[in-house]
């Protein structure tokens, strides 16, 4: 076996690793509680990419950690209607991206987070290791809304059909 086989086997096992394992998405995961004041529900997937960065998408809902994305996967969070500030990052890079979202009581909103642009570009230009990553942070600035490794942005009825195809991420908060 040449070590390009096996370099090719490992990166494989290696993004395996990083996808969701949880149960696949049902249309049960779009409505939200009715039993509670938090009857609205914030719904955040990630498609599936081979040019992710290892790791998960963490989430904070009001300045509280509630959990992660990881790729091809969703995470949902029952909140309370009305406004509400979401934080998505990744550990050990810098920065973060930062929205308002605002949803209604028996309400669902949409978030999809996507790898941002320049992290990407340098991922292909420099490569996936440390020159990369370094790369990634030089090209980002830390003083905009989105900085750092992840964007997030608010979507409609299309994300039903791409939630078809992900698996929750396990240990939803």
């Amino acid at each position: 076996m040449s070590t390009r086989n096996i370099m090719v086997i490992v990166a494989s096992l290696g993004l395996a690793a990083c996808a969701a394992t949880g149960p696949n998405y049902t249309a049960a995961v779009s409505k939200p509680r009715q039993d509670s004041e938090r009857s609205a529900r914030l719904v955040l997937y990630r498609g599936d990419s081979v040019v992710s960065p290892f790791g998960m998408a963490r989430v904070q809902i009001d300045n509280i950690e509630v959990g992660g994305v990881a790729d091809a996967g969703f995470n949902y969070y029952d909140v309370t209607p009305g406004d509400h500030r979401i934080v998505v990052d990744h550990e050990g890079r810098p920065g973060e991206c930062r929205i308002k979202a605002s949803v209604k009581a028996g309400d669902t909103a949409y978030f999809k987070i996507e790898q941002r642009g320049a992290s990407t570009a340098s991922m292909f230009i420099a490569g996936a290791g440390l020159i990369g990553v370094a790369a990634a942070i030089a090209l980002e600035g830390s003083g905009e809304p989105c900085a750092g490794t992840w964007e997030i942005r608010p979507v409609g009825a299309e994300a039903l059909e791409e939630l078809k195809n992900l698996k929750e991420t396990q240990g939803n908060g």
